[in-house]
């Protein structure tokens, strides 16, 4: 049996006096219905990052990926297995995530253009992106933005 899972980040100051954030990583598994599925129970919380800064996402997602690898070829008598095939980060995280360059003076712009300069920003840039090593997250087509 197999299902999907979606990956989402964002940071978050844990006081609005504090120059400390939170990072968590979570994952859910898209088989579940929406109106169950962004439940607390039904959340999995895969990695947690705490510090002044940013996370180094190179050093932060490599166990992910790595368990994540496993999960795509299976578990169990039954053969479980679970793929990541989308991500949903807001515009700074998904530069990260990317492995490209954020530029906040961007205009918005239609999809084919998005897509041209994520292929440009990745093809020029800082290599591909931390997630593709997985079977079926595709970059691009992968990583949505929310506001």
């Amino acid at each position: 049996m197999n299902f999907t899972l979606t990956i989402n980040t964002d940071g978050k100051s844990i006081f609005k006096s504090s120059k400390t954030s939170i990072w968590p990583i979570y994952l859910t598994i898209n088989q579940i219905k929406k109106n169950e599925r962004f439940k607390l129970a039904n959340v999995i919380n895969a990695g947690l990052w705490v510090s002044k800064y940013k996370p180094n996402f190179h050093f932060f997602l490599k166990p992910i990926i790595n368990q994540l690898k496993i999960l795509e070829n299976g578990l169990g008598d039954k053969i479980l297995r679970f793929f990541l095939n989308h991500g949903v980060f807001d515009k700074p995280a998904r530069a990260a995530i990317l492995n490209t360059n954020y530029h906040y003076d961007r205009p918005k712009r239609a999809h084919d253009m998005y897509v041209f300069y994520v292929e440009k920003a990745i093809e020029e840039n800082n290599g591909p992106c931390l997630l593709s090593d997985l079977k079926f997250y595709f970059p691009i087509e992968s990583t949505r933005e929310y506001l």
